[in-house]
């Protein structure tokens, strides 16, 4: 069983944000949900197991921040769910604990702790959250949150609370109630927060869904409650419409206009499908405040070969002076008889001249393997209106299709030839295992290669598991030799797991190896993460300091096998260069598209099967997503928070 201990996280945020956590308002002890809800009961994953198998210790720790980063201070997941051991029918986490090293005294202190309640279902029904009180030197309370599920593991009641030091109580903080139909879909989300002044409930927002009979939303209306009349006040409203096909053929926006206190249109999206079953035309259109009516904003034409490939794609704007359609973008594909794209041309509309320029196009070479050998990316000239190269890459495979050599290539527009940049070259064991990397760098006066970095690795059998140690080292042009620079060890137990990561880095001064720093996790007999530490190498002490560690235990579960979820997680939400949409199930064939809140679109992409998107060049402000896949459309609001300035 591989199994990575994930709750490394709790430590590494805690040390930065344990203060912040205890100062949150009650207001945000929930994250804010109007879309992401539970509706039926869970998968066997839990959100410390969920992203286990990860390729590299590294990779293994950024992918936890990220993932963890939008669910501080509570340990559950984003749409309430349970948190289950990743086998079920094992163990299931009980209660997990972290401390850290306090340097003062030279001895460890607790700083967080978390304890988890299940039904005989596994339905997690309470987590109760502790700080350690630095004065009483005990754990103290700091939030709870109990939930309800019905006969399908489906939350119907969900309250959380915080401790009141004062009277030594649980206060209530707030309260959401979820209703769901026959198959399952949750058709209302009620959501209400705690009035300490008169000590009720006090209603907040609702929102009201209806699916068809395929289990296509067709309706989503979002109410708040005005506390003055006493009355759900509708907020917005979204309508859609599916063919026989299932197709979405609609999907209708509105929201409420403060002026005239009623509906008024946002946006509108209209879907076409040809004879193949795939989309031929997408046209957004806008409200018109002024005229009641919608306008025509924008239209997307697709036009595919006889094997389906996406061939051309073109885009239009509505010109409201000429009253008419107006070339915007357009791109055009060509494919090899292996379905691999060889041709990628993007034209942008002149509308003085009335014709389509090209922007960029990219060229590929595939082998009879279906390796890509040749990679060459061109810009368009608009003075000699010819396409000029910028960037041309070439590469070398081995029988088992793995890259031995990697050479980049910038065009010379004095000399109108390709001249060499950097080259890489790999090496790999029997198995396929790599062993070697080299990097080059191309010398344009001594016209040669010159040696930039290695990376060499060795790999040793232990039982099952194989350990490897990677030697990275810098090239010294002086001496004309490999320096040390770094070294990385990981030892894996006889199941696969990852017990140890020990990095080091070479003292030049010196001579010697340097300890940087050191992870070790401990697992249990089923292979379930039990502890792990951080340690890290102090420079002025000479000495390994222990930085934290956490302490997870569980108790043996047997699960009771219930309806797959059908879900989408939302993270890093505020985000500033990238954001992951997480959605079960995801298709090749989903897309996704972001609207500033002016209700122009200003994202439509395919979404990968990783749901990472960079959004690094939109500026900041609050937008809204519309994810479709396999049917099912997802919506909901992000926020971007970076520098970019349009």
């Amino acid at each position: 069983m591989k199994t990575f201990c994930l709750t490394s996280l709790i430590g590494v945020l805690l040390l930065i944000g344990t203060n912040i956590v205890q100062a949150q308002s009650a207001q945000n002890q929930f994250p804010k949900v109007s879309i992401i809800k539970p509706e039926t009961k869970r998968s066997g994953s839990n959100a410390y197991q969920r992203l286990q198998n990860m390729g590299n210790f590294s990779d293994f720790i950024n992918r936890i921040e990220e993932h963890e980063m939008n669910r501080l201070p509570k340990l559950k997941a984003l749409n309430g769910g349970q948190l289950k051991s990743a086998l079920a029918g094992e163990e299931r986490l009980d209660s997990t604990i972290y401390e850290y090293w306090d340097t003062i005294s030279g001895q460890w202190r607790g700083s967080y702790k978390a304890i988890f309640t299940f039904d005989s279902n596994g339905n997690e029904t309470m987590i109760t959250d502790y700080n350690w009180d630095l004065t009483a030197n005990t754990w103290v309370y700091s939030y709870k949150y109990e939930d309800t599920h019905n006969a399908n593991g489906a939350i119907t009641l969900s309250i959380s609370y915080r401790w009141n030091t004062a009277t030594s109580q649980w206060d209530y903080n707030l309260k959401r109630e979820y209703a769901y139909d026959a198959k399952f879909n949750n058709i209302l989300f009620i959501e209400s927060f705690w009035d300490f002044n008169t000590l009720q409930w006090v209603l907040e927002n609702k929102e009201e869904r209806i699916q068809n009979g395929n289990g296509h939303l067709t309706s989503d209306i979002e109410y708040n409650w005005d506390k003055i009349n006493n009355q759900w006040i509708v907020t917005s409203k979204s309508e859609l419409a599916f063919d026989a096909k299932g197709n979405i053929i609609l999907d209708a926006e509105y929201y409420l206009d403060q002026t005239t206190g009623s509906l008024v249109g946002y946006f509108k999206s209209e879907y076409k499908y040809g004879s193949n079953g795939k989309i031929a035309s997408y046209t957004y259109y806008n409200w018109d405040k002024d005229k009641s009516r919608w306008i025509g904003y924008s239209i997307d034409e697709y036009t595919y070969d006889s094997d389906g490939n996406n061939t051309m794609n073109i885009s239009f704007l509505w010109d409201n002076s000429s009253n008419q359609w107006v070339g915007y973008n357009k791109y055009e594909q060509s494919y090899d008889g292996n379905g691999k794209t060889i041709l990628y041309i993007y034209y942008t509309w002149d509308r003085i001249e009335s014709q389509w320029v090209g922007n960029v196009k990219y060229d590929y070479v595939f082998d009879e393997s279906g390796n890509m050998t040749l990679s060459v990316y061109n810009q368009w000239d608009v003075i000699t209106r010819q396409w000029v190269g910028i960037l041309k890459n070439e590469q070398t495979y081995n029988a088992e299709k793995k890259v031995t050599l990697s050479i980049s290539y910038q065009f010379n527009n004095i000399t109108n030839q390709w001249v060499a940049d950097q080259k890489s070259e790999y090496a790999y064991d029997a198995s396929g295992k790599q062993t070697l990397m080299i990097d080059y760098r191309w010398d344009k006066i001594a016209g040669r290669w010159v040696p930039g970095s290695k990376d060499a690795i060795q790999y040793t059998s232990s039982g099952n598991s194989i350990n490897s140690l990677s030697t990275l080292y810098n090239w010294n042009d002086t001496t004309s030799q490999w320096v040390f620079s770094g070294k990385t060890e990981e030892v894996f137990d006889s199941n696969g797991n990852l017990i140890l990561s020990d990095w080091s880095q070479w003292n030049l001064t010196t001579g010697q190896w340097v300890d940087g720093q050191k992870i070790e996790v401990s697992y249990d007999v089923n292979g379930y993460c039990t502890f792990q530490s951080y340690n890290q190498w102090d420079v002025s002490t000479g000495l390994m300091i222990s930085g934290w560690n956490t302490t997870n235990y569980y108790s043996e579960f047997t699960f009771i096998p219930g309806i797959p979820e059908n879900r989408i997680n939302v993270y890093p939400n505020p985000a500033s260069e990238y954001i992951v949409f997480f959605v079960t199930d995801i298709s090749d064939k989903a897309t996704i598209e972001l609207f500033d809140n002016q209700g122009k679109k200003v994202w439509y992409k395919k979404l990968a099967v990783t749901g990472q998107i960079s959004i690094s060049h939109l500026a900041k402000g609050i937008y809204l997503y519309r994810i479709q896949n396999s049917g099912k459309i997802y919506k909901g609001k992000i926020i971007i928070n970076n520098n970019f300035k349009h």
